[in-house]
C-alpha cells in the first residue's frame, strides 16, 4: 500500500526531530520540518532553497561539510557541529544522516513531499536525510559528569567506586590518590573487592562493622590498620556510604580513604602530653595576656598549689587574684613579647586561696593561634621549701665563715703559743719529763697541722665553683715533698726518677692534695723508721702519682670508706678530714683516687691487688687530668 504525498508529509513534519532534506552535490536544503524551524528560529521559506551550509557553524568550505555528511551517512556515524539560532547565537546539535533513494519531491501548490513516479517534477536523484538533535543538555551533563570525574580523580584523599550487583561487590573505579595511597594500579585493584587492603594486624571488629553498614545500606566511618602494595602498614580512615538513583536503589558504593598515620601519632602524643602534664608535680596553665586574663588549662598540680578544691573553683578567679604583685604578671607578657628566646622565667610570689603565701618560679611561653589571639602558658614550679633551705644554708655558711676564721687565727695562734711553750720547758724538765715535753709538741704540731686541713676544708666548701687551669706538678709536689721531710726527719721519704714537667688540670689547693697524703703516710706508720716512696707517671692523657709507704696497709673494708665515699661526709670510718679533702678535691679537678697494697719482693716494692697477697703497707694513688 502506498502513502500519498500528504501522508508523508504529515509524517515528515510529526517527527520528534528536527528533520532537513539536503542536496548532496549543491548543499542546498530541499526540504525541513517544522521543528527544524523551531530549532533555527526562522520561517520555513528562510531555508528551504538556501546552502544548508548556511546554518551550521563549519571552518572549511560548503565541501567539507557535504563530505563529512556523506562519510557519516556511508559509516552510520553522526556529525557534530553547531548550528546558528540567532544572530551570533549558536547551540551544539548531533546530525545523524541517511539518504533519500526514492524521488523526493516538492509540490509548490500542496507544499508536500512524496514519491512520485510519472509526476513532472520529480527528481531521480538520491537525497540526504539529516536528523539534527539540540545537544546541548547532553554536553551540560557531560561537562558535569566530566568535572565530577576530575574531581574524584584529583581530590586529596582516596575514591573508590563498587558495584554491588556484581559478586563480592568488587571495584570499578579507584582515583589517583588511592593508587598513591596503596601502591596499586588500576588494572590490579579493578574487579577486586577492596579487602586486599587489609592483613594481619587489621582489626576484624571494625571490618565487621563496615560489613554491616553495607548489608544495611548504610554510611560508616572506620579507621582500619591496611597495607601497601609493598607490604608496609598504615591507619586508613574509610568512609563508606550508599550511591542511589532516582527509584532509591543502591547502584553502587563510594569509599573515601584517608591516611591518618601521622594523625593517629599527633593524637598519641597529644594524649600523652596531656596525661603528662595531668600528673607533674609541677603546675601549668593556660591564659590570654591580658590584664583581666582568666585561667583556660589547668593541670591538678596546679589546683592543689593554689588551694583549689577542683579546676572550676580556680577559673572563678583571675589570674590576678593570685599575685602578690600584681603587676609582676603584666610585666612578664611584656617581657615575653620583647625577648627573642621562646619563654622567660621569673621568681614571683603567689598567694593561695587559704591566704598562704609560695614562692614560685614562673616559666611562661606566648602563642598566637590562627585567628593571631596570643595565648600564654605557664608552668609554675614551687620554691618554697627550696628558698627556705637555700636560706638555711646561707646561715651556716655564714657560721661556717666564722669558724673558719677562728680556725685560721684564734686556735692556730694558741696552738703555735704550746708549742712555743714546749720548746721553752724542754730545757726545764728531767729525763723522764722531756717524753712528756715531746708528746704535747707532738700533739700540737698535729693539732696544727688539723687546723691547716680544716682551713682548706673550709676554702674548698665556701669556694662556690672551683676554677681550674694548667697547675705545674714538679713545683707543687717537690715543694710537699721538701716540706714534709723537714717535719719528719725521723721518715725517709725518697722519689723514685724525676718528676715530669707536666702540668695538670687543677687549682692552687692542689699541694693540699699531696701534703695530706705525706702526712697521713707517715702519721698513721707503725714503723720505727717510717718509709715513703713517691713514684710519678704520665701519658698523652693523664698524669698519674703513686704515694707508697710501709705502713699497716689499709683493710679491703676500708678502701673505699677511707676517703669518706658512701658514707655522709666527715662520719665516715676514715682517717680524717685530711683523705676527705683529698677525695673532695680531685674529684672536683675530673681525676681520681684510689688505695691499693704494697708487697714487698725482694729488693723492689711491686703494687698488686688485693688478692695476690695480704697488706704490707699501703700505695695511695692520684690520677689527674694533663693540661699540656
Amino acid at each position: 500500500m502506498s502513502l500519498s504525498s500528504a501522508s508523508y508529509r504529515a509524517l515528515f513534519d510529526a517527527a520528534p526531530d528536527a528533520l532537513v532534506v539536503v542536496d548532496p552535490e549543491t548543499g542546498r536544503i530541499g526540504e525541513c520540518n517544522q521543528r527544524y524551524c523551531d530549532l533555527c528560529g526562522v520561517d520555513r521559506g528562510d531555508l528551504v532553497g538556501r546552502g544548508f551550509s548556511t546554518r551550521v557553524v563549519t571552518d572549511g568550505a560548503d565541501a567539507d561539510l557535504l563530505d563529512r555528511l556523506r562519510e557519516a551517512a556511508g559509516n552510520g556515524g553522526s556529525v557534530e557541529s553547531r548550528l546558528r539560532t540567532g544572530p551570533g547565537v549558536s547551540v551544539p546539535v548531533e546530525m545523524r544522516v541517511s539518504t533519500v533513494d526514492s524521488a523526493v519531491e516538492r509540490s509548490a501548490e500542496s507544499g508536500t513531499i512524496g514519491t512520485a513516479p510519472s509526476e513532472e517534477r520529480a527528481i531521480e536523484a538520491e537525497r540526504f536525510l539529516v536528523r539534527v538533535t539540540d545537544v546541548t543538555d547532553r554536553r551540560h551533563r557531560e561537562r558535569e559528569l566530566e568535572r565530577k570525574s576530575r574531581a574524584m580523580d584529583e581530590a586529596p584523599f582516596g575514591v573508590s567506586i563498587s558495584d554491588p550487583d556484581r559478586e563480592d561487590n568488587p571495584l570499578v573505579f579507584v582515583n589517583e590518590r588511592f593508587r598513591e595511597l596503596t601502591g596499586y594500579d588500576t588494572d590490579e585493584v579493578i574487579g577486586r573487592n577492596c579487602r586486599f587492603l587489609q592483613g594481619e594486624g587489621t582489626d576484624s571488629a571494625r571490618v565487621a562493622e563496615i560489613r554491616e553498614a553495607i548489608d544495611a545500606e548504610e554510611p560508616v566511618t572506620v579507621e582500619l590498620r591496611n597495607y601497601r602494595r609493598d607490604g608496609t602498614e598504615f591507619w586508613n580512615r574509610v568512609t563508606v556510604s550508599p550511591v542511589r538513583d532516582e527509584d532509591g536503589t543502591v547502584v553502587n558504593f563510594v569509599g573515601f580513604q584517608e591516611d591518618v598515620t601521622e594523625q593517629r601519632r599527633n593524637r598519641k602524643e597529644l594524649e600523652l602530653a596531656y596525661n603528662l602534664l595531668e600528673t607533674v608535680r609541677s603546675g601549668v596553665f593556660t591564659t590570654d595576656p591580658t590584664p583581666d586574663g582568666e585561667f583556660g588549662y589547668v593541670n591538678p598540680a596546679l589546683v592543689s598549689l593554689l588551694g583549689a578544691g577542683s579546676a572550676e573553683e580556680l577559673r572563678e578567679h583571675p589570674v590576678d587574684d593570685f599575685y602578690v604583685e600584681p603587676s609582676e604578671r603584666q610585666e612578664l607578657v611584656e617581657a615575653l613579647r620583647a625577648t627573642d628566646d621562646d619563654h622567660v622565667s621569673r621568681e614571683v610570689r603567689l598567694e593561695t586561696l587559704d591566704g598562704e603565701t609560695r614562692d614560685v618560679n614562673v616559666t611562661a611561653s606566648l602563642s598566637t593561634d590562627e585567628t593571631g589571639a596570643e595565648r600564654v602558658h605557664k608552668v609554675v614550679q614551687d620554691v618554697t621549701e627550696h628558698k627556705e633551705y637555700e636560706n638555711r644554708l646561707e646561715e651556716q655558711r655564714d657560721s661556717l665563715e666564722i669558724l673558719n676564721q677562728m680556725v685560721r687565727h684564734d686556735i692556730r695562734n694558741d696552738l703555735q703559743i704550746v708549742t712555743a711553750y714546749t720548746d721553752f720547758l724542754s730545757d726545764h724538765v728531767d729525763e723522764d719529763g722531756a717524753e712528756y715535753v715531746s708528746k704535747i709538741r707532738e700533739s700540737a704540731s698535729h693539732a696544727v697541722e688539723l687546723t691547716r686541713t680544716a682551713r682548706d676544708m673550709a676554702d674548698v666548701m665556701l669556694e662556690p665553683e672551683t676554677t681550674q687551669r694548667p697547675i705545674g706538678l714538679r713545683s707543687t709536689l717537690e715543694g710537699e715533698i721538701d716540706e714534709i721531710r723537714s717535719k719528719h726527719s725521723e721518715a725517709v721519704v725518697t722519689v723514685t726518677g724525676s718528676i715530669p714537667a707536666v702540668s695538670v688540670y687543677a687549682d692552687e689547693m692542689l699541694d693540699s692534695v699531696f701534703r695530706n697524703l705525706l702526712s697521713n703516710a707517715i702519721q698513721h706508720n707503725d714503723k720505727e723508721i717510717p718509709s715513703v716512696r713517691v713514684d710519678v707517671a704520665d701519658d698523652e692523657e693523664t698524669v698519674t702519682v703513686r704515694i707508697a709507704d710501709n705502713g699497716p696497709g689499709v683493710p679491703d673494708s676500708q678502701k673505699q670508706a677511707i676517703f669518706g665515699k658512701g658514707e655522709k661526709g666527715l662520719e665516715s670510718g676514715g682517717t680524717g678530714i685530711g683523705l676527705y679533702l683529698v677525695e673532695t678535691l680531685v674529684d672536683g679537678y675530673g681525676g681520681d683516687v684510689w688505695v691499693e697494697d704494697r708487697v714487698e719482693q725482694g729488693t723492689e716494692s711491686v703494687l698488686v691487688g688485693p688478692e695476690e697477697a695480704d697488706p704490707e703497707g699501703a700505695v695511695f694513688v692520684v690520677e689527674l687530668r694533663r693540661a699540656d
